[in-house]
């Protein structure tokens, strides 16, 4: 029988031991298993885990994102979709927003080609994800996927699991891969359009005879351009791992990361005065510098701590160092551009940033019975300190820049020191969720609050002006329920809360009072659905959700230039589908369909109640088929096509901007030998069509790329 595929997830905390009951009244539960000698002796701590080998190919079964727990996903009362290690194998993923294209409610965000990680989920921006369940700073360099083995998307407000980083739209888990007691190495090599070259090393195993100490070691490098002229790109990432058993109950994972980037600054292209639409130009057309490049560097290490007191009672404690530091060059046009006039002005907005993040997540996890209703406990506390140091030196190009004739390399005029922040916050929160199950799991129901602080200071290097940072103790409930009247159905409603807290001690004009968080609240209820023996399975919600406190520019006059207001909400009212569906041997369709409609209900300044919100189409859908064949001349050969299509989306809420929609068509082809080799193609955009991606902060739009092809080929040992 071949042994079970574990990954752990998350944290927790030993100085929480003090919480267990000592007399109640426990459930049945295996007893853990004997000391680690074998693969199959691993240790399974199946209260922090998601457990790959009950998932599909292509289906998960279970996931983290939405209880911080190993959780079958058909429990949660929420919309969760993950994306699996072969699905994403399949797409030759090798960064996050390729992946998240096939996520329903899911659409492009800010990032310039071959940047940072940004999407927009539901309406709302997601900057970065989490990984492993814990706050990943990333300085606006995109991850690598080369450490990733599957992707969790947790939809609608999501601060009862991760805090004030993600308040509204819903947030995004990484689990990366761990080391294995079975030694296994993996090489791949992949080479694409537009001078691209990337190869991964992947070599997994144990280091003692006893199997108790394992290790695993992920490289990749890449180098090459984009569809842009005259951008390039490369990076070099290495993450060694080790993992210690102490016993049956007993686990140490230690995980080191080393980021390299070094990106050529994109500044995509800019909208002229009183246009809906971007200036017309050939996708490689650039308006930047080539020697404008964004470096940055990324160093973490995590600890994670698992033990299991009794079958029912498990502890994790979590300790995670990130320090970031970046050199960019941001490239921005400064001058008028309108239908005549194609001649405007350049500056270089050079940013040296430095980030420390100390992150501490402790749980302790319970399963107690009293009468015929189940217990599921959780309880836990993060602490985190940020120390960020953020200088923008501001320096114009002399002379006029052609936008549609462009000229490189001009002289520079006088650069001068223009913002200089240095933030410290530090944050403390505590969280305690129940969830409960009576009529053999037939009704669950789930109740949480956590409760966050934060504190700090900021300093304005320029102004010389220091301000307290302070966030009073903010409550974050959650309340659903879960009901399955048959195994393969269950019907759900949750209510949940998010928000997003201020840490740079900016005050409120008029009257200088403090920021106070934005807010939102979700109501979603839905269905999730198994049939033909769990080989369709189906997720249709629907959800409503408020955004309120939003701080917007404050209008000139009578406020002074740079003072903000507060006082704006948003609403966003909408329907999704998501299905997976394994038909036949080696035919698999994944499709998802969403309508989001999202507005402005209370604006500011220039922002007139109604506009649609940035970055969120109305309609938007995808299918996704791969057919591998089985048996026969042609087995080991399996062909895919995917077709997405994106209904108009609109650009900043304070302008009148509107990108149409668009249609892309996908395909690949891939031959395996034996699980050993494997060979594949991958073309993107068939048709080659021209369309805008996404609008970025200002205005400035991101055109899609052309069409491309990557081929890869990987051989395991």
């Amino acid at each position: 029988m071949k042994s079970p595929r574990r990954t752990p997830i998350l944290i927790v905390a030993g100085c929480l031991a003090g919480l267990l009951p000592p007399a109640a009244r426990l459930t049945a539960q295996s007893a853990p298993r004997p000391a680690a000698t074998n693969e199959a002796s691993v240790v399974q701590l199946d209260e922090f885990q998601v457990t790959s080998d009950r998932d599909t190919t292509y289906r998960a079964t279970n996931a983290t994102a939405g209880t911080r727990l190993g959780t079958k996903i058909k429990d949660l009362p929420q919309s969760i979709t993950v994306l699996t290690e072969d699905f994403l194998q399949d797409i030759a993923a090798i960064n996050l927003e390729d992946a998240l294209a096939y996520v329903g409610g899911v659409s492009p965000g800010e990032a310039q080609p071959n940047a940072g990680d940004s999407s927009t989920i539901r309406g709302y921006a997601s900057p970065f994800p989490f990984k492993d369940g814990i706050r990943n700073e990333s300085l606006n360099t995109r991850g690598d996927m080369a450490d990733v083995e599957r992707v969790e998307v947790l939809k609608g407000p999501s601060s009862f699991i991760y805090g004030n980083v993600f308040g509204v739209g819903g947030a995004i888990n990484l689990v990366s891969k761990r080391p294995k007691p079975k030694a296994a190495y993996s090489l791949r090599a992949m080479v694409g359009q537009y001078n691209f070259h990337r190869g991964q090393v992947d070599a997994t195993g144990p280091i003692s005879s006893d199997k108790s100490w394992m290790y695993r070691v992920v490289y990749a490098q890449e180098d090459g351009d984009t569809y842009r002229d005259f951008t390039h790109g490369k990076r070099l990432f290495v993450s060694p791992k080790l993992t210690k058993v102490f016993s049956s109950a007993t686990q140490l994972n230690l995980d080191l990361e080393y980021l390299r980037t070094s990106v050529t600054n994109d500044p995509n292209v800019p909208i002229a005065v009183g246009d809906t639409l971007p200036i017309r130009v050939p996708p490689s057309h650039f308006l930047g510098e080539p020697w404008a490049t964004n470096e940055v560097r990324k160093r973490a290490v995590r600890a994670i701590l698992d033990h299991r007191f009794t079958p029912n009672w498990a502890v994790r404690q979590a300790v995670a160092v990130v320090v970031n530091d970046a050199d960019k060059h941001n490239i921005a046009l400064t001058g008028t551009i309108d239908p005549v006039r194609s001649v405007t002005t350049k500056q270089d907005g050079a940013q040296i940033i430095e980030g420390k993040f100390l992150l501490i997540q402790g749980d302790v996890v319970g399963r107690v019975q009293t009468g015929p209703v189940n217990h599921r406990l959780l309880g836990g506390y993060e602490v985190s300190r940020d120390n960020v140091r953020n200088d923008v030196y501001n320096t114009p190009i002399l002379g006029g820049f052609n936008v549609y004739r462009p000229v490189y390399n001009n002289p520079r005029g006088p650069t001068a020191y223009t913002s200089g922040i240095r933030n410290r916050p530090s944050a403390v929160a505590l969280y305690l969720n129940d969830h409960v199950s009576i009529l053999k799991d037939r009704l669950q129901f789930i109740a949480g609050a956590r409760l966050d602080q934060i504190k700090g200071n900021s300093d304005n290097v320029v102004t010389r002006v220091s301000a307290d940072v302070s966030v009073p103790g903010h409550w974050t409930p959650r309340f659903g329920v879960v009901a399955r009247p048959v195994e393969a159905l269950s019907f759900y409603a949750v209510h949940a809360g998010g928000f997003i807290a201020d840490r740079t001690a900016r005050v409120v004009w008029p009257d200088n009072s403090p920021v106070k968080p934005e807010t939102g609240t979700m109501f979603e209820a839905g269905v999730k659905a198994e049939f033909l023996e769990g080989k369709l399975s189906v997720n249709a919600a629907g959800f409503s959700v408020t955004h309120e406190n939003i701080v917007r520019n404050a209008p000139i006059p009578p406020a002074p230039a740079g003072a903000i207001i507060q006082n704006g909400a948003e609403e966003v009212n909408g329907t999704e589908v998501n299905f997976t569906a394994e038909l036949a041997r080696g035919l698999t369709l994944i499709g998802s369909y969403s309508y989001i409609d999202g507005s402005v209900k209370k604006g500011q300044n220039n922002i007139p109640d109604g506009r649609p919100l940035q970055n969120t189409p109305r309609h938007a859908g995808q299918l996704w088929v791969r057919y591998a064949f089985q048996q026969g001349p042609l087995s080991g050969l399996a062909a895919r096509f995917d077709l997405r299509r994106t209904s108009e989306i609109f650009g900043r809420v304070n302008q009148n901007v509107r990108l149409p929609g668009y249609t892309l068509m996908n395909a690949g082809l891939s031959y395996r030998w034996k699980r050993q080799v494997s060979l594949q193609i991958n073309v993107s955009n068939l048709a080659d069509h021209y369309y805008y991606r996404a609008a970025g902060a200002s205005a400035q739009i991101a055109l899609g790329a052309p069409r491309n092809w990557m081929f890869s080929t990987n051989y395991n040992f």
